[in-house]
């Protein structure tokens, strides 16, 4: 009888012991050295917990932001992230590969790269950023008026909306004087004398700053 009683006992310890084992391999999740918890992929890599999220949200949304049409920076005109003097390697990295354009020149130009997904065509010179023509309409025309610090000119006669920042000399022009197609495009570029001297002469008037803007 004690025998029995023995052997029984020892059968119990057995199956509990098992059982223990077999919890611990079934536990997915797991501690590395830095007690940062991790989850098993089934290739075999570990992922951290914080990073599998963040890599979730970006393939659930699928939108990835993209500047505005016109901002200010440090008293910079920014035309869809880009300002004077950036280099072409600063537009690939937000619009991707452009296309090259063969045309004539507009503005100081040798180069012009173009981008279809916004209608942005961007002149450089020695790879310097000197010129950018957009695509725009009234409604973009009613943005950068809310947006902008600086002066603002118009010309009544040629409709067209002169931005003009003095710390620099920047000038971004709203209208449909220079546009192949007859529709209304940005243009951003230095100011020079012509631009001056129409100011001078009265030709292009100031608009008045609506006052609580």
């Amino acid at each position: 009888m004690k025998r029995w009683l023995c052997i029984s006992v020892i059968v119990l310890i057995f199956f509990m012991i098992a059982g223990c084992s077999d919890n611990k391999s079934s536990d997915p999740v797991i501690k590395d050295e830095d007690n940062q918890s991790t989850v098993e992929v089934d290739d075999g890599k570990e992922l951290d917990e914080q990073d599998q999220h963040e890599e979730g949200a970006e393939q659930t949304t699928g939108i990835v932001k993209k500047p505005l049409v016109f901002d200010m920076e440090d008293g910079n005109l920014v035309v869809y992230g880009l300002i004077l003097g950036d280099a072409p390697s600063d537009a690939k990295a937000i619009w991707g590969e452009p296309e090259i354009l063969d045309e004539e020149p507009m503005g100081d130009a040798d180069t012009y790269h173009y981008y279809p997904a916004v209608g942005m065509t961007v002149g450089y010179y020695d790879d310097t950023l000197t010129f950018i023509a957009v695509d725009a309409d009234e409604e973009d025309l009613q943005k950068i008026t809310a947006t902008f610090k600086g002066d603002h000119y118009r010309n009544p006669e040629g409709d067209a909306d002169y931005f003009f920042s003095p710390e620099n000399g920047q000038l971004l022009i709203y209208g449909t004087a220079n546009s192949i197609d007859g529709d209304p495009e940005l243009r951003l570029l230095m100011s020079d004398e012509n631009f001056f001297y129409y100011v001078d002469e009265g030709i292009y008037e100031k608009v008045e700053e609506v006052p609580g803007r």
